[in-house]
């Protein structure tokens, strides 16, 4: 037990202090042309902005929603809630501060009170968000009671949980509503034009979210109990995301979603009854196909333009809320495959681990470096180590874990 608590522990120390370290990347980057300001000491004093962005203040506020929940996980064995709380906020204060300080001292950044305050709103609610579902509160037990009751145990269940999770924050990001009527219509005017227009539809996109789809159902058939059907739970879990993006600001529902949603959801009823090696596999090549559309398709726009390849990570992601979604979307499919490969091969770990990884890298490159000849395709080193990142993670998070199998026998719908 006390080697179980360790490894928990570690592995969540680590998770805290990768993302910490995202985040002074994102804040501080390009780390050059350091300067004392002109204006001397009465530049280094926070301000209120003369210019509000409504983009910055979301980005702001959600970049730190993690920090919050991963520090609430890490000191959970140890104080009360209440303390809890208010020492990850406490860190939030500390953290955002000295980052914004020393943003001071760079060009081109602007620092200012109200990022501060958006960053140790976020680490707050993350901190309470976390204390909300812990283990240890009636919502964290009645939602833990209901994941034992329709999924497996075990770590590569829980594994398998997060993934679903992630490609549902892929598409919500940055989950902030607004049911103003401009939104909505926002929210809805790609399905529509679509509709009244049938030459608009993109059949790559539209085969993507089929790809995907299908990939992500025969995933679930590997978590769900037998006493559960999936096709019951998984078209719930598919429509409800892709009908919340409509009034999430800055997403919208295309009718390519919706088609691909359908041939998936078709697709998946059809495939659930096959043996689960067969499943697994069929997932395997649904979630590369799918990559690999969506890396060498492009867009049927005439001013469209070639880019060379960046080399400076994560170059186009730190600017806006957006950059994040597309982080998202790049780690989850990684981490579906390594997932899968875990279930295939449990026995020959490292070196699947090592060789895939190898195999995924060289892919993925290849893959980038060809898009510098596609119209409208942004070939970038980020990508290639996000790909990585997604790929390691699940070996990583299996490496923490004390019980390395799961408790119950998987299904074989």
């Amino acid at each position: 037990m006390e080697t179980n608590t360790y490894r928990v522990n570690r592995s969540r120390a680590i998770s805290l202090v990768l993302f910490a370290l995202i985040l002074i990347y994102g804040t501080l980057y390009p780390f050059s042309g350091w300067r004392w300001p002109h204006d001397s000491i009465d530049a280094l004093i926070l301000r209120w902005p003369q210019y509000i962005s409504r983009s910055d203040m979301l980005t702001n506020f959600i970049v730190y929603v993690p920090l919050g929940f991963f520090a609430v996980r890490l000191l959970s064995e140890y104080l009360c809630p209440i303390t809890i709380i208010l020492i990850t906020t406490l860190i939030g204060v500390v953290f955002s501060f000295t980052l914004e300080f020393l943003q001071a001292f760079l060009p081109n950044r602007v620092t200012s009170i109200l990022d501060v305050l958006l960053n140790v709103s976020g680490t707050f609610a993350g901190a309470v968000f976390s204390v909300i579902i812990g283990s240890q509160t009636s919502i964290g037990k009645k939602l833990l009671t209901l994941r034992d009751n329709m999924f497996l145990q075990g770590y590569l269940s829980n594994l398998g949980l997060i993934i679903l999770g992630l490609w549902a924050l892929s598409q919500l990001s940055p989950l902030v509503p607004s049911f103003d009527i401009d939104n909505l219509r926002y929210g809805l005017k790609p399905l529509w034009h679509t509709l009244n227009n049938p030459d608009l539809l993109n059949i790559y996109e539209m085969a993507i979210y089929a790809l995907n789809i299908v990939g992500l159902g025969l995933l679930i058939t590997t978590l769900i109990r037998p006493n559960h059907n999936v096709m019951r739970i998984f078209p719930l879990f598919v429509i409800v995301v892709i009908l919340l993006k409509i009034p999430v600001v800055s997403r919208q529902i295309s009718l390519e979603a919706v088609l691909g949603v359908i041939v998936g959801l078709s697709l998946i009823n059809f495939m659930r009854h096959f043996k689960r090696p067969f499943l697994i596999a069929s997932a395997i090549v649904f979630f590369i196909v799918g990559f690999i559309i969506s890396e060498l398709y492009h867009k049927n726009d005439f001013y469209a333009q070639t880019h060379i390849f960046n080399w400076v990570p994560f170059l186009g992601q730190m600017s806006n809320i957006n950059g994040f979604a597309d982080i998202v979307s790049d780690i989850w499919p990684f981490m579906a495959l390594s997932y899968l490969a875990l279930l295939a091969c449990p026995s020959q770990k490292l070196l699947v681990a090592i060789l895939g990884g190898l195999i995924l890298s060289i892919f993925v490159f290849t893959l980038e470096w060809i898009q510098q000849n596609i119209p409208s395709r942004y070939p970038d080193i980020t990508d290639i180590s996000l790909a990585m990142f997604g790929w390691i993670l699940p070996w990583f998070y299996s490496g923490m874990q004390y019980n390395n199998v799961d408790r119950d026998p998987a299904p074989n719908q």
